[in-house]
């Protein structure tokens, strides 16, 4: 409600103020009396007046000096005065009046309606006044109150700003990010002086500086993905001011709402880029580590990405090397694309092709496949290339079908080698008696021995057959290697066309200790590279063995080989020779210069690998145009040759008189054995049905000291009737021979009981030896 107005009238006589009272009677205003100008100046400092009334002349203070009074003081220097006096209406109290300030200047006699219309105005612009100040104030107050809020919105907006513009910085992880917010916080509250912020993130703390506990706080949830991972909490070291609306401001406990959400967003964000991140650099490493080539095409075959395999395989350091050039250039070596190729099948169908593939130009073969890239409008843009490197794969496939092959062989070669040792043991048996039963002097002695040397050869030829076959495993002898030399060259030409001459020089017929097998397979692996090198010109086949001295001071460091005595085969071609970057690498497994179907390289790393288990060594000398030539060296071995290969007397034979059990289904076969054995001394009793031995041995065990068996016979096979005699006698000795066995070898022999396994065809002297220290070993 608005205040009454008030109007101060100053006159030293008491009667004029009742009279002006009197006329200001009819006014809405309140009236204050005052009888001199120290008593009006008083009034001022306890009212607030719209109008004064003033008489001039007054004892002590004229109403001149009092108006000057009032315009000097900021208070009162705006409210309107009237003069009113009897005594002085000259023009010159008037013109004064004015300019001490006054806005009327009214002399006695007056009109009281002239005095009271004139009042009116100046109150009624007093109120107006009055108004003007009043809606200024609210106007002031609204203002600033307004600023005030505004100025605590642009607080808390940058604060929020300041958090917010971290998820820009894509350096920073979500600790670090979570380390710089918790100190920017505080700048968006009413007293940042003495606010502190915590953030809780997965069991983390993040404090700001000088953070302690406080009774002051709040807190929100910090929310990521819709689960909590966390908490923001704010806290005030000390109370707020007491006028303020409790601990915060409604505004603040809406900012920690907005700070969580915004910090919440932030690392689901800062996540999901790490994820994107996470997610190309564990593509980007998968695809430079994947094993097979694999290069990213445009449609016209230009490489815009290749991981390190293809780098590798290309020749080059890094896969970016590769980027822009032609995958048919880097690959062929070649100016268009290759026919075939399931890149070009591709970018014609938008299909996933798939083919196999040989780069002569990189000496491999590919598994290759190409598949489509599309657009988000399903344009095919990129051809995605992948080539598996299946040289290996390939080379083991062909080695599995030669396995095959030679598994067929061997099953064929162990049926052959029994019933064939079978038919050579009488040979062999018959040519010995009959040599030793010729006079010396016999020209029959020679046809026998021709005969008995053609038998120790098919003899040995059945072994090479089961070594090929993998059927049997030679040891290492002392053989004399040229014998096997020449023996390879006599099957070699019978197989070489003649536009290829041989020339051999076997200059030496030393001993070296390996198996004749394995010699044989170095000659022929060595000398059908010669042939393959001059198969379409011709030319002239070398072979020459000879003995050489490696000194320590000779090229023994550059050969690796021991000081000594070796047998060097050189096996040389007239035919097209070799680049040197390739006898580098004829050696490795599977390294080929043949075209595909031809051979499977490994050839030259088998002789490699025999010439090292033998402790040699083999070298290569190549020039195009001119022809290779190989050097194998072989320790020459000192020892004599076996016995096996000389003539033994009768008379030098171990004798016997005990009681031999013969059982052989063969009955030619258990004949000879039951001669040899007698012209030994033994007592034979022979039996060609396992079951017939078996229920004599049954009858008499005692009568037996040793049993001679064959392996492979109806009925019961000689370990059958093995494990049955030493059912009855564990002790007595068991000696089994076959032609060739499958189901029994020394080991399973020896855990059966038997004494000793033989290969027939056996020797005269090896079946005396073999008995006498069977029946001569001590009894376990």
């Amino acid at each position: 409600m608005t205040a009454k107005q008030k109007i101060l009238i100053v006159d030293d006589k008491k009667e004029n103020l009742f009279a002006l009272r009197l006329v200001l009677h009819e006014i809405d205003a309140e009236v204050i009396e005052a009888t001199s100008g120290n008593e009006a100046l008083a009034a001022t400092l306890h009212h607030d007046f719209s109008v004064a009334i003033l008489d001039v002349q007054m004892p002590g203070m004229t109403g001149y000096e009092l108006a000057e009074y009032l315009r000097g003081d900021k208070k009162t220097q705006k409210i309107p005065i009237i003069f009113l006096t009897a005594v002085y209406g000259d023009e010159q109290h008037v013109f004064k009046g004015y300019e001490t300030g006054g806005v009327d200047y009214i002399t006695k006699p007056y009109a009281p309606y002239m005095l009271i219309s004139k009042l009116k105005i100046f109150l009624e612009m007093d109120r107006n006044k009055r108004e003007l100040i009043m809606h200024r104030d609210h106007l002031e107050t609204l203002v600033t109150g307004q600023t005030i809020r505004l100025t605590k919105r642009v607080k808390e907006i940058k604060c929020l700003y300041d958090i917010t513009s971290l998820i820009s910085e894509p350096d920073k992880s979500i600790d670090e990010m979570l380390e710089v917010a918790v100190n920017r916080i505080a700048s968006g509250w009413q007293y940042p002086e003495i606010t502190r912020a915590k953030i809780v993130f997965e069991g983390r703390e993040f404090i700001s500086a000088d953070f302690r506990d406080s009774i002051w706080k709040q807190s929100a949830d910090l929310m990521s993905a819709g689960d909590p991972v966390g908490a923001v909490e704010v806290c005030y070291l000390e109370e707020k001011p007491v006028l303020d609306e409790g601990p915060f401001l409604k505004e603040e406990r809406a900012l920690i709402l907005n700070i969580a959400g915004q910090l919440g967003n932030m690392i689901r964000r800062k996540r999901t880029e790490e994820y994107i991140l996470n997610a190309k650099e564990d593509w980007e490493r998968t695809f430079a580590s994947i094993g097979d080539v694999i290069t990213i095409q445009d449609t016209d075959h230009r490489i815009l990405r290749a991981n390190h395999r293809a780098a590798e395989l290309l020749g080059v350091q890094q896969p970016q090397e590769l980027v822009g050039r032609f995958c048919y250039e880097l690959f062929h070596g070649g100016t268009q694309p290759c026919e075939g190729c399931p890149a070009m099948r591709t970018a014609d169908d938008e299909k996933i092709h798939t083919a196999e593939i040989v780069h002569e130009h990189l000496n491999k073969t590919f598994l290759v496949s190409a598949a489509p890239v599309f657009d988000a409008d399903n344009n095919l843009v990129n051809i995605i290339y992948i080539s598996k490197d299946i040289t290996e794969i390939k080379a083991l496939e062909e080695q599995l079908r030669q396995s095959q092959k030679m598994e067929a062989i061997g099953t064929l070669a162990g049926g052959i080698a029994h019933d064939f040792n079978n038919i050579l043991t009488p040979v062999l048996a018959y040519s010995e008696m009959i040599i030793m039963g010729l006079p010396a002097e016999s020209p029959l002695i020679e046809m026998s021995q021709q005969v008995l040397k053609a038998g120790k050869r098919a003899r040995d030829l059945v072994k090479q057959i089961l070594t090929f076959s993998r059927q049997n495993e030679q040891g290492h002898n002392p053989i004399q290697i040229h014998l096997v030399i020449k023996e390879a060259l006599k099957l070699l030409r019978s197989s070489l066309p003649t536009t290829i001459e041989i020339k051999q020089n076997i200059a030496s017929e030393s001993m070296v200790l390996a198996d004749p097998t394995m010699i044989h397979q170095v000659m022929i692996n060595l000398c059908t590279n010669a042939y393959h090198a001059m198969r379409e010109s011709g030319g002239v086949l070398a072979v020459t063995l000879t003995e050489v001295r490696i000194d320590p001071e000779d090229y023994a460091s550059e050969l690796h080989l021991k000081p000594g005595i070796y047998l060097r085969l050189e096996v040389s071609d007239t035919g097209c020779g070799m680049p040197h970057h390739i006898t580098g690498k004829i050696f490795e497994p599977y390294f080929t210069t043949k075209i595909q179907g031809e051979g499977t390289g490994l050839g030259l790393s088998v002789v490699h690998g025999i010439v090292t288990k033998l402790g040699g060594r083999i070298t290569v000398y190549s020039e195009q145009g001119k022809g290779t030539t190989f050097h194998v060296y072989f320790p020459k071995h000192l020892g004599a040759i076996g016995e096996d290969e000389a003539m033994v007397e009768i008379d030098s034979l171990p004798m016997g008189h005990e009681h031999v059990l013969v059982v052989d289904d063969e009955e030619i076969i258990s004949n000879l054995t039951q001669m040899i054995l007698e012209e030994l001394g033994y007592r034979v009793t022979v039996f060609n049905d396992s079951r017939q031995a078996l229920e004599q041995f049954e009858a008499h065990p005692a009568d037996f000291d040793l049993v001679l068996s064959d392996m492979t016979m109806p009925y019961l096979t000689g370990a059958d009737l093995a494990q049955r005699i030493l059912a009855i006698k564990p002790e007595l000795p068991i000696i089994i021979c076959t032609g060739f066995s499958e189901i029994l070898n020394e080991e399973q022999a020896v855990a059966l009981g038997i004494r000793r396994l033989l290969m027939k065809p056996v020797l005269r002297h090896e079946l005396a030896t073999v008995l006498r220290q069977v029946l001569d070993q001590p009894v376990s």
